[in-house]
């Protein structure tokens, strides 16, 4: 999020830094979540001569690969959920808003 931000500051457009900081990120966190997933193999497969361990590192390896889905595809997908309803509501619920976040006199 922090890179589509700093992308969106750069004066990309949403959709162009939705998939230029996606593509940034992708092999960091893919080759991140392979290798430990990799190292907790042997592990997860232990089966009977670990048999407090391997629970819990086939937890680990499937918490880590439905986490690397979810961040590389889902919350950019999100992301752009999120710029649309802001977008839109902005209009709809503009005034409303200012007059909510506006602070006033509260710093007098």
């Amino acid at each position: 999020v922090d890179f589509i931000n700093q992308r969106r500051s750069q004066g990309l457009p949403l959709l162009e830094a939705v998939v230029e900081a996606s593509k940034l990120r992708l092999r960091p966190i893919f080759l991140t979540s392979i290798t430990t997933v990799a190292g907790l193999v042997p592990l997860a497969i232990a089966g009977a001569r670990a048999p407090l361990l391997a629970p819990m590192a086939n937890a680990i390896a499937w918490g880590l690969s439905f986490a690397t889905v979810l961040t590389l595809v889902i919350v950019p997908c999100l992301y752009v959920v999120i710029a649309d309803v802001r977008r839109v509501g902005g209009r709809v619920f503009g005034p409303f808003t200012n007059w909510i976040t506006d602070p006033g006199d509260a710093e007098a």
